[in-house]
């Protein structure tokens, strides 16, 4: 409903949703808890940073089931998305460099180049902090 009321201030996808943050303009942010089941553990890190740094700044975070339709709709537009506090239209210049780049997020068939020692170093710190919020 946001889309067709006030488009400024709804948006979706990692890469707006992110740069939203940075401007500290995310009121409400809304991931899918399937995107910190994914098997890439640098994608599971990015949304659990973004959540972090949403409740930091006094945002909201809704994680939505993705058992649940209301999930696997927003599972369909990315994941993840955000309703600003106020409207950043300066952002839409953001889709045509993501239409331009290849989806860094969100695949989970890319083959990580980190040593295992690495990789399980960041996995604990993950589930630390995702039990840290409650997930």
């Amino acid at each position: 409903r946001m889309m067709d009321v006030d488009p400024d201030r709804a948006y979706y996808g990692f890469a707006h949703v992110k740069k939203a943050q940075e401007q500290q303009a995310v009121d409400s942010l809304l991931v899918t808890d399937e995107l910190f089941r994914s098997s890439n553990v640098k994608t599971r890190r990015e949304y659990v940073d973004l959540v972090e740094d949403v409740r930091a700044t006094g945002g909201k975070v809704y994680v939505f089931s993705s058992m649940h339709i209301s999930g696997q709709q927003l599972q369909q537009v990315s994941g993840v998305a955000a309703i600003l506090r106020y409207p950043l239209p300066d952002l839409d210049e953001l889709e045509e460099l993501a239409e331009e780049a290849p989806d860094a997020y969100g695949t989970d068939d890319e083959e990580e180049e980190d040593s295992e020692e690495e990789n399980d170093a960041t996995l604990t710190k993950v589930r630390e902090d995702m039990e840290l919020m409650n997930f």
